[in-house]
């Protein structure tokens, strides 16, 4: 037992010497880890030259286009999906001389027709550039406009040479010719319609984006192609650009091009790709609304059930800010603030600056409908001072203030899509108003009250005045045959027991919450302990009632001996 206990001890000696060496070796990396980044901190940033940022563009671009080709190759959907990752940054980056570059390597002979209409596409934005960039006055941001444009424009038969050089820089291997390529692939053909497509949208080209997308859509709802699992994101990505490019065209949403979203939709719920039916469902919500049908976008959205966490959090913010909408018009302004004020949480905090001025001003709205006051903060920007008018007017209860705010920003409301909501704010600064009179007037006529709150008669002033009582905004009483409002004497509130009776509730919430707190705590587990000693012990007691056993044993061995002899 004694040489157990001193080889037990000795070991656990050693355990703690190889924690502490182990320890003192993390430390050690975790040191190494922050002066590294702390070197890295401080080290100056050299700029790129423009023929490393043009290298740099083509090399992502490339790589994009082979990690598709590796999806296809390997039959691994999330190859594609990490291509797609990148396309946002493609698309600030992205210039027409690049695409004039890649375009003619990866386009096959075959496909001449698909190739000229994408050129064709790019130099309409190139075009274009150069005619606005003529027109520009004379000034400094102009003339560096005017610069870029041109440039952009004028890059025809030097963007071969300008672009080998850069990858001879940087020693970037370029990508197979297009005489020596197969068939090309139908992901690697939208990828590129879609890069085309959104060149031309950031150019305000819409004819010419539109074009490359309907092409586009006619091979992603190609029935040869549509059972390819790596063709089923740049499908759903390009469904979404073209009813943007169709929304911006001013063309309808209904008819073929809302079947095909559907349709597509049914086939992206069959095959329980979530990302996909999100994408595909905020792309049918936002039609119906644009059409006003919000009946329809209800009913699609109920029965359309998705997991929120397979989704992404951009789409699931899309479809938060819909349903916001959705509850607004339908009263339910409770729900709609909880939808939006989601769908803010959830916007990407760099970028998707439209999208967050569209929800904040939706939200903004519908806070002043719930009868709050929207924080000062929030009304930073010159995007927000329509709404900034509104709420002094809804604060104050000015009903002169609401309808010359109205008149003067009816256009951005409209265009915001929130004019009815507006409209609907009438009321609440009409009671703010009522408010207001009842404390600073004992008694009032009723026609004082129509021509303070610019109503057309008494008898509208009356009929508000009533509703205003039963909904409990103002406590007082009509007159009907003297034609006045008559407010009633404010109590003294410390007078009655409403007082006692909030400080009895706040001792209540505190007892409950150090009740709950003290349930939630976690206490030594004393009875581990406990039946760890018992175990030791019951070990110990076995170890000495073997050891008795055996020297029991020795010595009558030693008896039988003697007796033998």
């Amino acid at each position: 037992v004694y040489k157990r206990q001193v080889s037990t001890q000795s070991t656990r000696t050693k355990i703690d010497q190889t924690s502490q060496m182990g320890g003192e070796k993390d430390n050690k990396k975790v040191d190494d880890k922050n002066a590294k980044k702390k070197e890295e901190e401080t080290k100056p940033v050299v700029p790129l030259t423009p023929a490393e940022r043009r290298a740099a563009l083509l090399q992502d671009i490339i790589g994009a286009v082979s990690l598709l080709e590796r999806s296809v190759a390997m039959d691994e959907r999330k190859f594609a999906l990490r291509a797609l990752r990148r396309l946002p940054q493609l698309r600030r980056r992205v210039d027409g001389s690049a695409l004039r570059q890649l375009l003619p390597l990866y386009y096959p002979d075959s496909a001449a027709g698909t190739l000229a209409q994408l050129l064709e596409a790019i130099g309409t934005c190139a075009d274009e550039s150069a005619l606005k960039a003529d027109e520009e006055p004379a000034s400094a941001e102009g003339a560096v406009a005017q610069d870029a444009n041109a440039a952009d424009a004028m890059a025809t038969d030097n963007d071969d040479n300008d672009g080998a050089a850069a990858a001879a820089a940087v020693d970037m291997p370029m990508p197979v010719a297009s005489g020596q390529r197969g068939v090309l692939l139908p992901e690697v053909d939208l990828l590129w319609r879609v890069l085309v497509a959104l060149f031309a949208l950031d150019r305000r080209q819409v004819a010419a984006a539109s074009a490359v997308l309907e092409a586009a859509l006619e091979v992603a709802r190609d029935d040869e192609w549509r059972r390819r699992r790596s063709l089923e994101p740049l499908a759903w990505r390009v469904e979404r650009y073209a009813a943007l490019a169709a929304e911006r065209s001013g063309a309808a949403a209904g008819g073929e091009r809302r079947d095909g979203v559907l349709a597509a939709l049914r086939r992206a719920a069959l095959r329980r790709d979530d990302e996909g039916s999100a994408t595909l469902l905020a792309i049918a919500v936002r039609g119906y609304l644009a059409e006003r049908q919000v009946a329809a976008a209800y009913k699609l959205l109920a029965r359309t059930p998705l997991a929120a966490d397979r989704v992404s959090a951009a789409q699931l913010a899309r479809l938060l800010f819909y349903q916001g909408r959705i509850k607004a018009v339908q009263l339910d302004y409770s729900a709609a603030h909880s939808c939006l004020q989601q769908a803010l949480r959830k916007a990407p905090r760099r970028g998707a600056r439209g999208f967050r001025l569209a929800a904040q001003r939706a939200a903004i709205v519908v806070q002043l409908l719930m009868g709050e006051l929207p924080e000062r903060t929030l009304f930073a920007g010159a995007a927000l001072a329509p709404y900034l008018a509104l709420a002094r007017a809804v604060r104050v209860g000015d009903v002169r203030a609401f309808d010359d705010a109205l008149a003067a920003h009816r256009a951005a409301f409209a265009r915001d899509a929130l004019l009815s909501l507006v409209e609907r704010l009438r009321h609440n600064v009409l009671k703010a108003g009522l408010r207001k009179l009842c404390a600073s007037y004992a008694r009032i006529a009723l026609g004082d009250v129509a021509t303070r709150l610019r109503l057309e008669s008494a008898a509208d002033a009356e009929a508000i005045v009533a509703r205003a009582i039963r909904d409990g905004v103002i406590d007082a009483v009509i007159d009907h045959e003297a034609a006045f409002v008559a407010s009633r004497a404010r109590e003294n509130v410390y007078a009655t027991y409403e007082p006692a009776a909030a400080f009895h509730t706040r001792i209540e919430f505190c007892l409950k919450t150090h009740d709950d707190a003290l349930q939630a705590m976690r206490f030594p587990d004393r009875m581990g302990a406990l039946e760890a000693e018992q175990k030791e012990r019951a070990r110990a007691d076995a170890e000495a009632r073997e050891l008795a056993s055996e020297i029991e044993n020795d010595d009558d061995d030693g008896d039988d001996d003697m007796m033998d002899d």
